[in-house]
């Protein structure tokens, strides 16, 4: 039997299997009253799914040849070793974001429980007055764990399963981009250690739990890949500036849809870059390839996007105090020792926040390549760009001199100028790429240096991140999430309403909320309250009437009543939902969210896009040459 036959009947097989535990599943879901055995079916599907993946996974990696066996042992290696703080039991208590992402996760489950998807607001934030998290900051990826939470998962397994699979695709990401910029398969294996496994990434991840940061974090790669095939001379012709235009931009997408303050960070260093590489970027084929990489990731993002512009521009919030008169971070800047602090007791202090001992060795290398007049051109350019972005977070730089000029505040919105040290460990790491491939290339000895300084290199990586993980083995504060939360959750400030009444910032007081249908009616009962949806019967006297909801007026709900009337919502004096109730009614009122319809479009063309995006990528689209994907 030929190898084709082989897969279509092991396709065939698998698919066979999978439809059987559907159709069982689907039997024993008339019984709900058994949920235990319902539960575990759930689960029992994802465990299967799991199992059947690593199966094909298996039978592929038996095809392949050494060498790239060998690339995918140590793709599972650095994944695992990015993993270890999750073998703990529990998560880190003291992760300083670690509520705030659970209760996205939660968000999302909620409002998939009550059929408002995509979610839009988290109905059971700000003690249910709900809160509209998603349109500010992007959760797309948070919809797998709140897929699994659907499943029966826990809250503590769904996220370790999550943050697990992000490594994985971190790791992917980074070797195959790593690969294209050096074509050197032992270069980009150390790469992908030395940026998967950096002290401030591994931070992010178990210390700040800055889920938003470390997703962008695994975009960056791409969206330096994409840069370089843009800037490269092979870049000529309308096929390779297409290909290359949607690499940056599905870089780029996946970084504005996941953290809007990497976004401007990332924004800000590809304008640097643009300069920095002038004679390269302002060719026509280069401004091509930039036209289409940023039409496209307007496209793909535009789901997330449209109602973020649209609340920027019609809804005034708590951070609009902040982006008018710019944040004051000069305090939260870095002291130049803690940048080479690469080991401490305290997980939780700021002198994590370092690229770590491999990646400023590899600095410090440069500057030693630069004094001996042996640096390339390329060594010279990143380990340029390697010290300013490193200086960026600096005491010394000035953060709140910028926040007094209104064309750079927009630059102090990242809270923490240490935030652009991501972006300064994607530097240093291609710096050390270039050095490495620099060694290779040196004379007949080159050799054993390359081998020497990829041994080094690699116990380097390993070793800092076993030193990470043993700073967690005596953490008395892992937290245990149950099966469900249940409580209501208080949310946060940056994006509570408020109103600028003359020189007066005013935003709603939570200490208000009562949790009550508000107003002079005789009688209001039958109130059913589910997610966004708030559905109740209410009889008015003689008198219009003014009825406060328990909703924060962000822009979206609607009032109808029995007859299908509509009514005009304005604001409370609290800035809740408000509207008028007309004298002598008697009847239901019916409440929920509806996004306009201009949002449901956006989210149409983010899908044609991706779709077409990635199968262009991927060559599967008739006018599409394989040719152009191996530069």
């Amino acid at each position: 039997m030929n190898f084709k036959n082989l897969l279509k009947k092991r396709i065939l097989v698998q698919c066979s299997i999978v439809v059987l535990y559907i159709l069982t599943f689907a039997f024993f879901h008339f019984f709900p009253q058994d949920f235990m055995r319902n539960a575990l079916l759930k689960k029992g599907f994802v465990l299967l799914l799991a199992i059947l993946a690593f199966y094909n996974l298996f039978a592929k990696y038996k095809t392949l040849d050494s060498q790239n066996q060998n690339v995918w042992v140590l793709i599972i290696l650095v994944t695992f070793l990015s993993c270890l703080p999750l073998l703990f039991s529990g998560l880190n208590g003291d992760g300083h974001d670690l509520d705030f992402h659970v209760y996205r996760i939660e968000g999302i489950l909620k409002e998939l429980r009550t059929h408002h998807f995509p979610a839009r607001i988290y109905s059971f934030w700000n003690d249910g007055y709900g809160y509209p998290l998603p349109i500010f900051y992007g959760d797309i990826m948070l919809y797998f764990p709140a897929f699994l939470r659907l499943l029966g998962f826990s809250v503590t397994i769904s996220f370790k399963i999550f943050v697990t699979v992000i490594n994985l695709f971190t790791a992917i990401m980074a070797f195959k981009c790593f690969e294209g910029i050096f074509k050197d398969k032992s270069i980009s294996t150390i790469l992908t250690f030395a940026y998967c496994l950096n002290p401030y990434r591994m931070t992010d991840l178990y210390i700040r739990h800055s889920v938003g940061e470390y997703i962008a974090l695994m975009f960056f790669p791409l969206l330096a890949y994409g840069f370089y095939r843009i800037i490269d001379d092979n870049n000529t012709g309308i096929a390779n500036n297409i290909y290359n235009g949607l690499l940056l931009g599905l870089g780029m997408t996946g970084i504005v849809t996941s953290h809007v303050l990497s976004t401007t960070m990332v924004g800000f260093s590809l304008i640097l870059l643009v300069i920095v590489f002038a004679k390269k970027t302002f060719r026509f084929n280069s401004i091509r390839s930039f036209i289409i990489g940023a039409i496209s990731a307007l496209f793909a993002s535009a789901f997330f996007l449209v109602p973020f512009l649209d609340y920027i521009a019609n809804v005034t919030i708590f951070s609009t105090k902040n982006m008018q008169q710019g944040m004051r971070i000069q305090d939260q800047c870095l002291s130049v020792a803690e940048i080479f602090t690469f080991f401490s007791a305290d997980p939780n202090s700021h002198v994590q926040l370092t690229p770590g001992l491999l990646l400023m060795v590899a600095l410090i290398f440069s500057l030693y390549l630069w004094l001996t007049q042996r640096a390339s051109t390329e060594i010279k350019i990143l380990s340029a760009l390697s010290l300013f972005f490193l200086i960026l977070p600096l005491n010394f730089f000035p953060w709140d001199a910028l926040a007094d000029f209104r064309a750079t505040r927009i630059l102090t919105q990242i809270e923490f100028p240490w935030r652009y040290l991501g972006i300064a460990c994607v530097m240093l790491t291609l710096l050390l790429g270039y050095i490495l491939q620099s060694l290779e290339n040196k004379n007949s000895n080159s050799h054993i240096t390359f081998i020497s300084a990829i041994n080094v290199s690699f116990s380097l990586a390993i070793l800092g991140a076993l030193v990470f993980t043993s700073l967690f083995a005596f953490n008395p504060s892992m937290k245990h999430y149950g099966d469900e939360t249940t409580y209501f959750y208080k949310g946060t400030n940056e994006y509570k309403r408020a109103e600028i009444v003359g020189d007066t910032f005013i935003s709603t007081d939570y200490e208000q909320f009562s949790g009550q249908i508000e107003g002079n009616f005789e009688e209001v009962s039958d109130i059913e309250n589910i997610g966004l949806d708030l559905t109740f019967h209410v009889r008015n006297s003689g008198n219009d009437i003014e009825i406060t909801l328990p909703r924060i007026n962000y822009p979206g709900y609607q009032v109808v009543d029995e007859q299908g009337n509509k009514y005009p919502i304005h604001d409370s004096e609290n800035l809740l939902v408000a509207f008028n109730l007309p004298a002598n009614y008697d009847g239901m009122i019916y409440v929920t969210f509806k996004s306009p319809w201009y949002w449901t479009l956006s989210l149409l063309i983010s899908l044609l896009s991706l779709c077409f995006i990635i199968s262009y990528l991927c060559g599967v689209l008739p006018f599409h040459s394989s040719r152009y994907n191996s530069q």
